[in-house]
């Protein structure tokens, strides 16, 4: 009898994380689409001002990534801080193993 409540609990808790995240998931994409119609506000008013909407929308993309950086200083000091040639794996020298491309491109 214990493995059925154990099962039926196991059930429930299933079913009730499920309903929330398809709620969180929805309302995340609800807030896209709210942020979607926003940029979109946000260009057509700055067409019809005469400024170019490129460029509002660089300028509120700029402001978002400075807010983000100023929250990630603020709140999360010890989070690593890295070079974009660090994160993606990009490297200026060629790997070692090119001993060809070394070779070559040394007497250049």
């Amino acid at each position: 009898m214990q493995g059925k409540a154990d099962s039926f609990r196991l059930g429930a808790a299933t079913l009730l994380a499920g309903a929330l995240i398809g709620l969180v998931g929805g309302l995340f994409l609800h807030v896209l689409g709210l942020l979607d119609d926003g940029r979109v506000a946000l260009i057509d008013a700055a067409v019809k001002h005469s400024f170019p909407g490129w460029l509002a929308a660089m300028i509120a993309c700029l402001a978002g990534a400075s807010v983000a950086a100023w929250l990630a200083q603020r709140y999360a000091p010890d989070a690593p801080q890295l070079a974009p040639s660090e994160s993606t794996g990009a490297s200026r020298s060629p790997p070692s193993n090119l001993s060809c491309f070394s070779t070559c491109c040394s007497a250049v």
